[in-house]
Parts: C-alpha cells; structure tokens; sequence
C-alpha cells in the first residue's frame, strides 16, 4: 500500500543567517571560512506566512555572513508549541516501510541572473519548546555544517574533510533560465533514507536552499568586498507556499498486527489504495 502526501509550509520556515564578525581587518585576510566549518553566530528569524525568502546571500567584508531559507516539515505526533499547523503532515504518518519518492517545489521570483541552485537537507532538525512554550530551533540547529553532504567527498580525488557539500547528498537542480515561476527538485536517494528516518522518528525534516557557492568552503576564502546575491526571491504565501510531495510505502504487517484482521472490501478483495492529500491542519 502507498499513501501520497502533499505537505504545504509557509509557517515553519526561517531567514538562516550565519555570520562570522571581524572576518577581515587590518590588511590581514582571517579565516571567513569559518561560517562554513560551524564557527559562526547562527541567527535564524522566522518567517511568517506571506513574506517571502531571500534566495541566497553572501557577504566577504569586515564582516562575512551567510544567509539562506529552511524550510521546515514537522513530522511529531503533537503540534506542541505551535499557533500554526504548516508543514504538518494531513494523514497520520504512521508504520512508514520505506520513501518512494519526493518532490520539493517552491515558487521564485526577482530573477537578475540564472542561479545554479539546489536543496539540501538538515534531517531531524533539532527542535525545541523553550521558556515561553514556544517550539523554536535549537542554538546552532539550522547551521551550515548540518546540512547532509557538509565536508563530504563530492569524488574519488577528495579527502575528508572535502570543504565541499557534496551534490550527490543534494536535490536534482532544475533548468531556472524560464525566470520567474515554480520550480520542482527531486530529493536524492541518501535524502529520501533521511526523510524516511525523520518521519519514522516523528522528528523536522528542513529544506535548505543552496546557491552553488555555498557548496564549496573555498568561495568564503575569497578576498574582502565579494557580495552575491542576484535578488532572487521565495515566495511564502499560503498559496504558493513551498510543498513537500511524498510518496511512500505503509507496512503492510504492522497495519494487520494494529489491525488484528486485515479489512477487505465489500467485493472481497483486500484494499490497496493511494490517498493523496493536502495539508488542512490535521494533528496527529
């Protein structure tokens, strides 16, 4: 049996700025890639719904940042902490045997230049109710280093620690030179095992937008005054919110063993449907 499930976000989602101060001064070129590695302030701010994203940013002056959208699916069994129900889940997400496949869609705009732009992941992203009963991420949760594929070997020339985001880790990056529109990525396979792990854990998977310099620790290494960021923006509004399309495969033997008897339809035969929704806000 195989359920489909489009998952809409446009409240869990967050401006990740990561910012190393005083990365360059007196002449003397400091070590900027040092946001890349995990040394870096993390500064996420959330982003409500009908607001949108800066695509990507990075700055290489006296002070160097980095700035990048997480988009995140929350996959508990309780919508503790939250006002909001974006990026829950609308069926029970219950004895997943195995992902399928998945799609990540988002809408762009303000095109100057055609980006070379993928997704990757940060899996189990670690969430937290802090003092106020508020469900934030945790200090340094959404950092760079998190993301799956950080410091791995992009091919067989590389060491470990490659300084690169490995593209194999990534999303597929789709043909952008339409300009302004929807755009799908395809999540990788090492990223469908993440997904399938986050939902079977009731954990937040987050999407995280990467600009191809983003992937490599050199491109931080630049020399002062660099700044990218074409202007390219997400939309975030509730109906272009990004989606999260999932199809995965239910266990067939844990439903029966909860079940105690299999049900079967009225002509006999044993029920092997597809559902497929959209998020409404259901709660598990």
């Amino acid at each position: 049996m195989a359920r489909i499930q489009n998952i809409k976000s446009d409240g869990l989602t967050y401006s990740v700025e990561v910012m190393r101060r005083a990365a360059y001064g007196e002449g003397r070129q400091a070590d900027a890639g040092a946001i890349w590695d995990g040394a870096g302030d993390v500064n996420p701010t959330g982003i409500g719904a009908g607001t949108s994203f800066t695509a990507f940013s990075l700055t290489l002056d006296r002070e160097a940042s980095l700035s990048l959208p997480f988009i995140g699916f929350d996959f508990r069994l309780n919508n503790t902490g939250r006002s909001d129900t974006s990026g829950r889940a609308e069926q029970p997400v219950n004895n997943v045997k195995r992902v399928l496949s998945a799609t990540f869609s988002a809408d762009f705009y303000g095109f100057g230049s055609i980006p070379l732009y993928y997704f990757g992941c940060i899996p189990n992203a670690e969430f937290e109710i802090d003092r106020s009963g508020d469900f934030n991420p945790a200090l340094n949760a959404l950092h760079i280093r998190n993301i799956l594929g950080h410091n791995q070997k992009q091919d067989s020339r590389d060491s470990v620690p490659s300084g690169k985001i490995a593209t194999r880790f990534l999303t597929s990056t789709p043909d952008m030179r339409g300009g302004d529109g929807r755009y799908e990525f395809k999540l990788s396979p090492p990223m469908l095992q993440q997904l399938e792990n986050t939902m079977r854990n009731k954990g937040v998977y987050g999407m995280v937008g990467l600009h191809s310099l983003s992937l490599d620790k050199s491109n931080f290494m630049a020399r002062p005054r660099l700044t990218s960021n074409d202007g390219v923006k997400i939309k975030n509004d509730t109906t272009n919110a990004p989606i999260l399309t999932i199809e995965y495969a239910l266990d067939n033997n844990k439903i029966n063993q909860g079940a105690g008897i299999s049900r079967s339809s009225k002509s006999g035969f044993m029920t092997d449907n597809v559902f497929a929704g959209t998020n409404s806000g259901f709660s598990e």
